[in-house]
Parts: structure tokens; C-alpha cells; sequence
């Protein structure tokens, strides 16, 4: 099921005023605008979720995480890093990883350059002005 472009477009327009909402806010605008779900869908959804909930919590002697989800030509498949022999699949672990890594490192450094404009260590005028430091909205 698609979702509703009013939803999002609602939830964006929030927070582009406010600087936080709470998740029941988020979930009666998804209410106001979407259809009410298959129970069963709900069901099996459930239980997947609660089968990526285990295998991600999956860790090795040290605590790292050693399983990952990449695609298969037919479905989803769950890879043991420390086990595997497909090169292949140890790649797409890696690159999911990487896109992560580099998205999250992205809002790190908006986070770092929001708390040092709170702080009052730069201005927001710095940013427009300088390239280099991550543009906070």
C-alpha cells in the first residue's frame, strides 16, 4: 500500500515549525489519512519483525553484530559475516554498512555544528558563508 502524500506532506510542514513532535502526534496523522490496515498483513508483519528483531541481535563472543540482511534474487537473506564464504554477500554487507556509516556521520556533524551554534561558538551566518561546515536548518 502507497502511502498517502498528504501524510507525509503534513509531517514535513510540522517539522519544519517545531523542533520536536511526539510519536502518538505522528501516528494520528497517519491515522487521519490512511486506511485501515489487514489485520492478518499486521500479524505477519509482527512476526517478521520480531524475526529481524533476533537474528540482529545475533552477536559474536565480543558483542559485534554478526548478522546482516542483504537481497537475494529471490527474497531477503540473512548473512553470518563469520561464517560465510560468498564474497558477494560480504560486499553488499559492506556496502550497506558503508551507506550507513557515511549517513550517520552526516547528521553527526549537523548535530556538532547545531550545539556549537547553541553554545554560542559560531553564528548562522558563519555557515552560509563557509562552505565546509555543515548546514543546520
Amino acid at each position: 500500500m502507497a502511502l498517502d502524500k498528504r501524510i507525509k506532506e503534513k509531517i514535513n510542514s510540522l517539522m519544519e515549525d517545531t523542533p520536536n513532535i511526539t510519536v502518538d502526534e505522528l501516528v494520528n496523522i497517519v491515522k487521519e489519512y490512511a486506511p485501515k490496515p489487514d489485520v492478518q498483513k499486521l500479524i505477519e508483519q509482527e512476526y517478521r519483525r520480531m524475526a529481524q528483531r533476533i537474528i540482529a541481535s545475533y552477536k559474536d563472543e565480543n558483542g559485534v553484530r554478526d548478522c546482516f540482511s542483504v537481497r537475494s534474487e529471490e527474497d531477503r537473506l540473512y548473512v553470518n559475516i563469520s561464517h560465510t564464504k560468498n564474497k558477494d554477500d560480504l560486499q553488499k554487507v559492506r556496502k550497506q554498512l558503508s551507506k550507513k556509516y557515511r549517513g550517520l556521520n552526516k547528521s553527526l556533524k549537523k548535530i556538532d555544528t547545531r550545539e556549537q551554534i547553541l553554545n554560542g561558538q559560531i553564528e548562522m551566518k558563519e555557515i552560509t558563508e563557509n562552505p565546509g561546515i555543515e548546514k543546520v536548518t
